[in-house]
């Protein structure tokens, strides 16, 4: 398979370590974060929800929200029972070949099969 092995850029990359770092301390600490990935992880963004400022960046999840016109904090959201989040529409003009995502799916299978990972997130860029 072409492209970068971005496993191993990831191990190579300090501001994807950095982002890495800041996660596991926020997750130690119980910190809810937004985190922001481009997919060579190239420019990682790690910010905490109090400081997600509403003019630049808004969300809106199951356990909170900062979608209100008076506060960028972390605010508590109820749902009525039985209420779904809509979900987001993703667009994908073209996505990748059958060939290339059998490559990239069978090289992660094995990767699985030795052992060398229990979690995977397998993603392929889009036009």
């Amino acid at each position: 398979m072409s492209g970068p092995n971005l496993v191993h850029d990831f191990h190579h990359n300090e501001a994807a370590l950095e982002a890495a770092e800041a996660m596991n301390r926020l997750g130690m600490d119980r910190t809810p974060f937004l985190f922001v990935l481009d997919y060579a992880v190239r420019k990682p963004l790690v910010i905490p929800l109090t400081e997600c400022d509403p003019t630049e960046v808004r969300y809106a999840m199951p356990l909170g929200s900062n979608d209100t016109p008076d506060s960028g904090a972390w605010t508590p959201t109820a749902r009525a029972p039985g209420t779904q989040t809509p979900r987001p529409s993703i667009h994908v003009v073209e996505p990748p070949s059958r060939a290339r995502y059998r490559a990239a799916f069978d090289r992660v299978h094995e990767h699985l099969r030795l052992g060398n990972s229990y979690l995977v997130n397998l993603t392929l860029p889009t036009r």
